[in-house]
C-alpha cells in the first residue's frame, strides 16, 4: 500500500526528469520545478492518513504555472480515488 510521501515521490522524479508537458494547447512544452502548493491533508486506502503538499510547476516555454496531483489524488478531494472509489 502506497504512503502519502510515496505518491508524491514519483511527481517529483517525472517532473524532475523533464516528462511532463505543458497541457495549453499548441505550446508543447516541458514543465520544471516551481515551488509547492498549499499543504493538505490525504486519506488513503486502509485508513492511512496523511498531509502532502503537491508540487508546482513552470511551463519553460509559455511559464504557465500547474499544481502536479499524482492519479492517486483528486482536485478538492480530501481522500485518495481508491477510497472515493470504495
Amino acid at each position: 500500500m502506497p504512503t502519502v510521501s510515496h505518491v508524491m515521490r514519483v511527481v517529483e522524479a517525472q517532473l524532475n526528469a523533464g516528462q511532463l508537458q505543458c497541457l495549453v494547447p499548441g505550446c508543447g512544452g516541458v514543465l520544471a520545478p516551481w515551488w509547492y502548493g498549499v499543504e493538505r491533508p490525504l486519506i488513503l486506502a486502509g485508513g492511512v492518513a496523511g498531509r502532502v503538499r503537491p508540487r508546482r510547476a513552470v511551463c519553460k516555454s509559455c511559464g504557465t504555472t500547474r499544481v502536479l496531483l499524482p492519479d492517486t489524488m483528486l482536485r478538492r478531494r480530501q481522500c485518495s480515488v481508491e477510497v472515493i472509489g470504495t
